[in-house]
């Protein structure tokens, strides 16, 4: 049965110190503290209000604050769905209550939130990997938002092939890099290899990449080697051709882990990726 509406202890739970490590609002005995507590009967009230209003799809709760990784500094970023072409419904809801700071509405109609299942951004998909659905009186949410973080099989291996070759032609810059008097080019390369990196590892263990600044936090939640994280940081901190190498041959190690031996030679690979084949993947996905 799916539940029509997250509870009070759910609620609680989401500020508990075991979920939240960083959040130091808390009563001696773990339980939420005065700030924890503002935001627990800021999520009742919305859920109560979103009952009485017209037009209401349901309510998910998407950000950091869903992580294990939130902090005092992470919002609680709430979409309200809302029926093509309604009012936003609770555009009174900060008057009769005080809203905390860090609760944070945002109004999407539901033609434009069923559109993500086949959107190429991945920052319309990721969100709902780790969302929490507080209102949800259809199950409609449920639903579909499993079919937003669905990847379809073919598009996540060719992404993967072509974010892999992506990571390999910027990489394979310091073998001139290093010898070019330009400490921007060899900053905006490192930063284009790492950002190729990742799409490549996260699609490789069949997830979406994610937003850029929780990279690390997300690597480490992926399992990514601490060996990997550690050249990740050192080719943005000092980009040289050494840890360029180092980075590939670890990246290389994974996707064999991950893929087997699914993955082409890099001949055949620059050639399928640059194939008419691909042609749709690098129009929609491409970093060049």
């Amino acid at each position: 049965m799916i539940p029509r509406r997250m509870t009070l202890a759910e609620a609680s739970d989401l500020l508990s110190v075991t979920h939240s490590p960083g959040l130091q609002d808390m009563a001696c005995d773990g339980s939420p503290g005065n700030q924890g507590k503002e935001m627990i009967e800021n999520i009742e009230q919305l859920l109560a209000h979103i009952d009485e209003a017209e037009g209401v799809v349901g309510a998910i709760l998407v950000g950091s604050s869903t992580e294990d990784y939130k902090d005092n500094l992470s919002d609680f970023d709430v979409e309200i769905i809302k029926g093509n072409g309604e009012p936003e419904p609770l555009k009174c809801f900060a008057e009769p209550i005080r809203i905390s700071r860090r609760l944070d509405l945002s109004y999407v109609d539901l033609g434009s939130f069923l559109n993500k299942r086949s959107s190429p951004k991945d920052v319309d998909h990721w969100p709902y990997q780790g969302c929490r659905i507080l209102y949800d009186p259809k199950g409609v949410l449920h639903r579909e938002v499993a079919a937003i973080i669905a990847i379809d099989p073919e598009v996540r291996m060719q992404r993967v092939c072509l974010h892999f070759f992506e990571f390999i032609y910027y990489a394979r810059r310091f073998n001139k890099l290093e010898s070019r008097p330009s400490a921007l080019n060899r900053s905006m390369a490192a930063a284009k290899a790492v950002e190729s990196l990742i799409k490549t590892l996260f699609l490789a263990h069949r997830r979406w990449p994610p937003l850029l600044h929780w990279s690390e936090q997300q690597l480490r939640g992926l399992g990514a080697p601490s060996e990997l994280l550690s050249d990740v940081v050192g080719l943005l901190e000092s980009p040289d051709r050494a840890t360029a190498q180092r980075l590939e041959a670890s990246l290389r190690s994974e996707l064999s882990r991950l893929e087997g031996n699914v993955l082409p030679d890099d001949e055949r690979l620059v050639r399928e990726v640059t194939s008419m084949r691909f042609q749709a993947a690098r129009e929609l996905y491409s970093s060049f």
